[in-house]
């Protein structure tokens, strides 16, 4: 969700029949993001002699990969509202322009929620390919330490959201390290990709900004 203003910028009047819709530009954005992302990741996980299964890709289990999915997606989703809310008394309110852009297109419905929903399925694929099923193996190769690992890569996660600023930062810094434990608990990252897509929909569909 870094790149929305400038795709408005980009898309804006570009379309013969006017400007394009920010939530349209909004979607494209992400889309584009994480596609840019996810692409060298798979190619480096390919020409890895590992195989896939070292990155989190096991047999799916219907019952356990969803079931598991959707209860660690209410637990994060739960810590992140208390961590917000906590944050928010001490003044470090999360930045929820992303969320507004996300309310926007839900209620616009047609083609900006359909694009919407698909950007969200994509980046929650590729942020977990890339910051849980790659990059926390090879931080735990690189430092032999499994914790290590959890919180590098929760604070790399939490990084790359500062957009949200600092508040918006720390409370995905929790759910980087919810999802980080579970990853080393479980090491399957189905279930990561379906609590992540989750957490998302919930809020695109029930956050209503002030």
């Amino acid at each position: 969700m870094v790149l929305p203003l400038t795709m408005n910028a980009v898309l804006a009047g570009s379309s013969p029949n006017g400007p394009v819709p920010n939530s349209v530009s909004f979607a494209l954005s992400g889309i584009i993001q994480s596609i840019t992302i996810l692409v060298p990741t798979l190619y480096l996980m390919h020409r890895s002699t590992e195989g896939i299964g070292v990155f989190g890709w096991k047999k799916l289990s219907l019952v356990s990969d969803v079931a598991g999915g959707l209860a660690l997606g209410c637990v994060a989703l739960l810590a992140a509202l208390i961590t917000d809310a906590a944050l928010s008394n001490i003044g470090l309110e999360p930045n929820h322009s992303a969320l507004e852009e996300l309310h926007i297109a839900a209620k616009a419905g047609g083609l900006p929620c359909i694009l919407t929903i698909a950007f969200l399925i994509l980046n929650s694929f590729s942020e977990e390919m890339v910051m849980r099923a790659f990059v926390m193996l090879r931080l735990k190769q690189l430092f032999r330490s499994t914790a290590v690992a959890v919180i590098v890569s929760s604070l790399f996660f939490a990084g790359y959201h500062i957009y949200q600023g600092v508040g918006g930062a720390i409370s995905v810094l929790i759910t980087g390290l919810i999802f980080g434990g579970f990853y080393i608990w479980q090491a399957r990252v189905v279930p990561l990709i379906i609590a992540h897509t989750f957490m998302n929909l919930v809020l695109m569909f029930t956050w209503i900004g002030n």
